[in-house]
Formats: structure tokens, C-alpha cells, sequence
């Protein structure tokens, strides 16, 4: 039997962790955290975070971004030799968060977060952009395609049956979400859309990014855009 190209995930990563050009690591991580321990991860946030949080209306939101920003500072910190609270980032002109560039190490990174889960990418030497996705049985999938997918990739939605066309909806979705966030732009970009080769182009024939779509969780659809080579890829699960 051919084994699978992508291992199991691991219970047990090192409390320090070291990445090679061409490695990608990436992290399931559980929400819903206990009131004290959503409270422990708040204290190592910056203050803008913290600000980003209290501005959250939504208990279960504000925890859950406490959680998933809380536990990418802890994560980071085993790549940097870092305290969590001591990680600096800088953001993007959209928004997408990097860390400074003085402490890089040549890592890049990117967080999804939606409902019980989030997840982390970690890479070095290239771009990438994840995007996590709980699939809704009431989303109107029709109607949300109409106004944000394009002309392939609505077309690309019709070659699904109509009993795999929910999750092939949340293919198409994941897959455009992390490559606007591979890129750094964000939904202002148009017409991006998903080939048969199953990579996004943009702006360029001589520009593609390759995307795998991945089963997170159960109801659970994730994809990973990378702009560059992947040589090797581990996966690690966060235990609380």
C-alpha cells in the first residue's frame, strides 16, 4: 500500500521545533477553551490584540480569538526560542499578520480559525495561506457562490453532484480564501479563480500557487495555498 501523504497528527510535537526551506508544519488546534485557561492565553496577547478582543460582542468569538491568537504565540515561540507575550508581529496592508523581520527566520505563517477549531501553517521559505471552514447545512452555498465566486469557479461548482456539491462548495471556498491570504490581498482581488490542475492563478499563467484540500476535522473542510515547493510536511495536533 502506498502510504499516505499526509501523516496522522501528532499528539507529542518537541517544545522546540526547527524548520528547513520547503517544510510545512501544520497544527489542529481545539476551541472552546475553560474560562481559566481562555483567561491564562489572554495575558500573553499584545495589547492590540486584547483591544482587537474586548471589541468582540460575541462571547464565543471573543474567546475563540483569544484561543487561536493565544495559542499561535505559544506555537511560534517553540520556532523562535521566544516567550509568547515577546513575539512582535507586523501586518500587512490587508490586514495579514507576519512576524517582524528581524526575527523571521525565515518563517512564515498563517492562522484559520472557525467554529470549534483553528488552524496553523507553518513554513519555510515561501508564502502560504490556510483557510478552515465548518460546513453549515443552512448556508444558501447557491447564493453565496453568486456573489463572491467567479465565472470558473461557479462553473467549476456545477460539475458536482448535488449530493457533493455543499462540500464541493466549501473545496471551492477554502481553496479562494488561502490564496487571497497566501498573496496578502483580500476580496477586492477579482476573478481569482481554481484550474483543473487544482492551483489558483494570479494574475499571471506563469504565476501559480499550489492548493491542497485536506479533511480537518469532522464537518470540517481546510486548504492550504503555498507559493513555493513543499518537500516535506509534518502534522501536530495542540493538546490542552
Amino acid at each position: 500500500m502506498t502510504p499516505s501523504p499526509w501523516p496522522l497528527w501528532d499528539n507529542t510535537p518537541p517544545d522546540r521545533l526547527t524548520l528547513k526551506r520547503g517544510e510545512l508544519h501544520l497544527w489542529r488546534i481545539p476551541l472552546g477553551l475553560s474560562p481559566e485557561k481562555t483567561a491564562e492565553l489572554k495575558k500573553i496577547l499584545s495589547q492590540d490584540e486584547i483591544v482587537r478582543a474586548d471589541r468582540l460582542l460575541d462571547p464565543a468569538k471573543r474567546e475563540n480569538f483569544i484561543a487561536s491568537r493565544g495559542s499561535l504565540r505559544l506555537i511560534l515561540g517553540r520556532y523562535l526560542n521566544l516567550e509568547p507575550g515577546e513575539i512582535p508581529f507586523e501586518y500587512g496592508e490587508e490586514g495579514k499578520p507576519f512576524i517582524e523581520t528581524a526575527l523571521r527566520k525565515d518563517i512564515y505563517f498563517n492562522l484559520s480559525h472557525s467554529d470549534h477549531w483553528a488552524a496553523l501553517a507553518v513554513a519555510a521559505g515561501m508564502e502560504v495561506g490556510i483557510d478552515i471552514e465548518f460546513t453549515d447545512p443552512l448556508l444558501d452555498c447557491g447564493k453565496v457562490a453568486a456573489q463572491f465566486f467567479s465565472l470558473q469557479e461557479r462553473d467549476k461548482l456545477t460539475h458536482f453532484s448535488a449530493r457533493r456539491r455543499r462540500r464541493g462548495f466549501y473545496r471551492i471556498w477554502t481553496a479562494k480564501e488561502a490564496g487571497l491570504k497566501c498573496s496578502g490581498t483580500g476580496f477586492s482581488q477579482k476573478e481569482i479563480g481554481i484550474d483543473e490542475e487544482n492551483t489558483i492563478p494570479f494574475g499571471s499563467s506563469k504565476n501559480t500557487f499550489e492548493t491542497v484540500t485536506f479533511h480537518l476535522a469532522k464537518n470540517y473542510v481546510a486548504t492550504i495555498v503555498l507559493d513555493g515547493d513543499l518537500s516535506s510536511l509534518k502534522r501536530w495536533h495542540l493538546s490542552w
